[in-house]
């Protein structure tokens, strides 16, 4: 995907039986254009957190890099 801002869903459970709160990842997605030929639609996607632990890291090295040099980071505004 090109470089950008994307809202990301996480659907979580309440793991009951405890003393406080606790949460269980169940789902995450991400929300993307679709592929048609209206440009308002977007569809959902199923991701896997790894790989948008990797995105975000990667997007974050590259932002600090183009801060050193001086120069805006694509994807952002």
């Amino acid at each position: 995907m090109p470089p950008g801002d994307y809202e990301v869903v996480t659907d979580e459970e309440l793991i009951e039986g405890l003393s406080f709160a606790v949460y269980r990842r169940i789902s995450t997605a991400i929300i993307v254009p679709a592929q048609s030929h209206k440009a308002s639609t977007v569809e959902m996607v199923a991701i896997d957190p790894r790989d948008l632990q990797s995105a975000q890291d990667q997007d974050a090295v590259t932002k600090q890099f183009s801060a050193v040099e001086g120069k805006p980071a694509s994807g952002t505004s």
